[in-house]
């Protein structure tokens, strides 16, 4: 009898056992189906959001070639820029710059060398590099000058020709090559050589570097540098010239002709202004014990003095903020020099436009030691912003031909009219509002290209989808490929 209801409650708890299998097994179904419904849903509305989006960019797209046409016709006030571009001028735009003929995606619209250029970070980590065209250089020879730790200087030179500055020790400039030295000096360098200048001139160099490193603003000392480029070309001992340009003459060439607005008043508010305004006053005094005494070697050096006034100083720095941009120079890696490939085209260049960090690697990636430099080039100073741009700008040494030199080459194929556009600030996964404030707040204008058009008319839903990535299967963000699309 205990036998058979022991065989009893075994089967009963089999049944239990199997019924709960049962159970749980018919759970797992209805989850694994709902699971399956939920990711149908899910790609059905990613696909939803990538049609909205899609038909948002055709649109502003149609809008935006109907008026690149109609405005190609009724632009006025243009002068030829080679036979690639035509430089146009409009009320309440400005200056910008439209193709005068189809060019077709990977031409190279212009190439030109910066008309000043100015290293931002110093020697740190970075190891030295040539003043006037940023090539990285070893030790100097024969000279003074070489900038940066023993340990920089230790490694396998990337430019077996540097030479400290021709002037003597006292300078502690490296230039690439007997030409760069020459060139320099007859620009901003042959008046800025502390090897040259007295101990009062040489404190007010290091007062203006200081001053600039305490805004965070490298366009402190370069308008100085600016502004003894134009003195220098304007000297009548000046060997380019012969007896010198006229002052007009090297203040248009390079300052004059492009978009200026003093500093002050691209201040964040009041307080922020005032402070400027003492920094610019600070500025000038030190700027006129520094190249004060030049301009007694010009003709005029009255009108000289006057690029030394406050107000002068003050929209120079303007206009750099508007116009110059941001290069980083990449040293070429050891193992290249050692193995004999020629410096000069292992080393590259990636332009930061907007004088912005928009692409680019630094040492804290591991990746080989960038030269941040900022660059004043005329072609990228008269191209308006798009966060589509249809221009893309790196920075290069040519084993061919002496200096650093800008190539503007296009991304796409562009239209006869269509105006030719760079991007000032990152735009990679970054929300229309945030790149329309950092726009306004900077420049001063809300951007209307392609993009923002389309991406200002997204619902949430679909902008959220749009910057998430998920839309694109090669790995980038922020829908690059599908803005192509």
């Amino acid at each position: 009898a205990r036998a058979r209801e022991d065989e009893q409650e075994e089967d009963e708890e089999e049944e239990e056992e199997e019924a709960e299998g049962e159970v749980e097994e018919d759970e797992l179904d209805e989850d694994g189906d709902k699971e399956d419904e939920d990711e149908e849903s899910q790609e059905d509305d990613e696909q939803q959001s990538r049609r909205r989006c899609l038909s948002a960019y055709a649109m502003s797209a149609h809008e935006y070639m109907e008026e690149q046409t109609r405005d190609a016709d009724a632009c006025a006030g243009s002068a030829i820029l080679g036979s690639t571009v035509v430089l146009c001028t409009e009320a309440g735009r400005g200056s910008f710059m439209r193709a005068t003929r189809d060019i077709i995606a990977g031409e190279v619209v212009s190439e030109q060398q910066p008309l000043t250029l100015l290293r931002r970070n110093c020697c740190e980590g970075f190891g030295p590099a040539c003043l006037q065209c940023l090539r990285s250089v070893g030790e100097a020879s024969g000279a003074a000058g070489g900038g940066g730790t023993e340990e920089h200087r230790a490694q396998p030179p990337p430019c077996s020709a540097a030479r400290g500055c021709p002037n003597g020790v006292e300078c502690d400039a490296v230039f690439c090559s007997e030409a760069c030295a020459a060139q320099a000096m007859l620009g901003h360098h042959g008046l800025l050589c502390r090897a040259k200048l007295a101990p009062a001139q040489v404190a007010a160099q290091r007062a203006i570097d200081q001053l600039s490193k305490d805004w965070g603003n490298p366009h402190l000392s370069m308008a100085v540098q600016l502004t003894a480029g134009i003195l220098a070309a304007s000297r009548l001992d000046n060997p380019r010239t012969a007896t010198g340009m006229l002052l007009s003459d090297a203040f248009q060439s390079l300052e004059g002709k492009f978009v200026s607005a003093s500093w002050v008043k691209l201040a964040e508010g009041a307080a922020d202004g005032a402070c400027r305004a003492e920094a610019i006053k600070d500025l000038a005094v030190h700027a006129e014990v520094l190249l004060g005494p030049a301009c007694c070697d010009l003709a005029d050096d009255t009108a000289a003095r006057l690029l030394l006034e406050p107000q002068a100083l003050g929209l120079r720095i303007g206009m750099l903020g508007l116009v110059a941009i941001r290069a980083r120079v990449d040293r070429p890696e050891v193992a290249d020099v050692a193995a004999g490939d020629d410096a000069a085209a292992a080393t590259d260049a990636v332009l930061l436009a907007g004088d912005t960090a928009c692409r680019g690697v630094g040492p804290e990636d591991g990746l080989v030691p960038e030269i941040d430099a900022s660059a004043l080039v005329s072609f990228a100073a008269h191209c308006n912003h798009s966060c589509m741009p249809n221009l893309d700008l790196n920075f290069r040494h040519d084993p061919h031909r002496q200096g650093l030199w800008c190539i503007i080459t296009a991304t796409r194929a562009i239209a006869a009219g269509e105006e030719i556009t760079i991007q000032y600030i990152p735009v990679v996964a970054v929300p229309v509002a945030q790149r329309r404030e950092k726009l306004q707040r900077m420049w001063g204008f809300q951007c209307s290209c392609i993009r923002c058009r389309a991406e200002a008319n997204f619902s949430e839903v679909d902008a959220a989808w749009f910057c998430s990535g998920r839309h694109d299967d090669s790995g980038s963000s922020c829908g690059e490929s599908d803005c192509e699309e």
